[in-house]
């Protein structure tokens, strides 16, 4: 919706707003029920202080009329949730969505698939908040519903969070079974390639690190043919893909093909716009080409590394890795072991690796 779309259709709401309160009063159905679009549409453009401020009056409204169903009461609740989850009040939020629940199960079908969304919706706060034991409750909950009912876009969201709950624990096994099933779901649904080549993906990473390599390497390759399909040779997504690959390709002793993936990651990097997260990726390559002896391609990686970071460079600590850098392109030319430097030059970690997945 366009800034003057959005403005036309607040200002109809408003005018609205105010004929209903003057024919049906202050506190009527009618007025609470515009109140309550009016919010979705403030929430959808970033005004949730707005939006917050309407909602809280609509909930008030509905509570207090005797013949508010409590499905409305729950929507009203679950918008609040949305807004305030929008706005990072996480903590604020969940307590919303679990009063949402409460209505929603005092209903005769215990509020079918509003339900299995509220579920999720606490399952993905709860584990931000910390609480895993009490995300997974949640989230198998919801499964249940959203299983008996077929309903498997549901499904795919559950999954998706469990996934990063046992991510988390470092359950490998089971996130990689949770993101098998997010892409059944996701193919049931015929869902195109930008949403497969996440699933495939994250199988990938994680039965690599379940230790499941060759696995690993079948899921990366695919991952890899839907990202040529859904975003081109060039794009960020794609390269992340190789990068994986390499890293699989490595640990299974397949150096030809783990060098043939990361020189492509790495041409990536030195065509993408950001450039301080490349410049950064670029030492890694590096550090990979030394490791596995193509000294050649390693200097090559800190040299452009180097370079951008001369570009890029804005204090103190940027001047610090531009010296390591110096070291580092030093070693390689005296043919030593790269300097233990800083820990943004190791390999990428675990989280690094899932960071722009999920």
């Amino acid at each position: 919706m366009s800034m003057g779309d959005f403005n036309n259709s607040l200002e109809s709401l408003d005018t609205a707003l105010k004929i209903r309160k003057w024919n049906d009063g202050d506190n009527s159905e009618s007025v609470a029920n515009t109140l309550y679009s009016m919010a979705r549409l403030m929430d959808k453009t970033g005004l949730y202080s707005e939006a917050r401020d309407h909602l809280v009056e609509c909930i008030r409204i509905r509570r207090m009329l005797p013949n508010s169903s409590e499905q409305d009461i729950a929507n009203s609740l679950f918008g609040m949730g949305v807004v305030l989850l929008h706005a990072g009040a996480n903590d604020a939020g969940l307590m919303y969505f679990t009063d949402a629940l409460v209505s929603l199960k005092s209903l005769p079908d215990e509020g079918g698939m509003a339900t299995a969304d509220t579920l999720n919706m606490m399952g993905l706060l709860s584990f931000e908040a910390g609480d895993d034991d009490g995300a997974l409750i949640l989230l198998e909950e919801s499964l249940a519903i959203s299983e008996s009912r077929k309903e498997w876009s549901r499904v795919a969201t559950a999954c998706n969070i469990k996934g990063q709950v046992h991510f988390k624990r470092k359950e490998y096994e089971e996130t990689a079974s949770c993101y098998q099933q997010c892409l059944s779901c996701h193919r049931t649904l015929k869902k195109d390639d930008v949403v497969l080549v996440n699933d495939y993906v994250n199988i990938g990473i994680a039965q690599s690190l379940a230790c499941k390599v060759k696995v690993a390497s079948y899921r990366l390759e695919e991952a890899l043919q839907l990202s040529y399909n859904a975003y081109g040779e060039c794009h960020k997504k794609t390269g992340l893909v190789h990068r994986e690959a390499a890293l699989v390709a490595f640990i299974n002793r397949d150096v030809a093909k783990g060098q043939s993936h990361l020189d492509k990651f790495s041409e990536i990097c030195r065509h993408h716009d950001n450039e301080l997260i490349f410049a950064h990726a670029l030492v890694k390559c590096g550090n990979v080409n030394f490791d596995v002896g193509s000294k050649t391609a390693a200097k090559k990686c800190w040299s452009d590394a180097l370079s951008l970071y001369m570009l890029i460079k804005n204090d103190q600590s940027e001047s610090s890795i531009v010296v390591d850098l110096e070291a580092l392109q030093k070693s390689s030319e005296e043919g030593k072991q790269p300097p233990d430097t800083n820990d943004r030059f190791r390999l990428w970690t675990v989280d690094e690796r899932m960071e722009q997945v999920f």
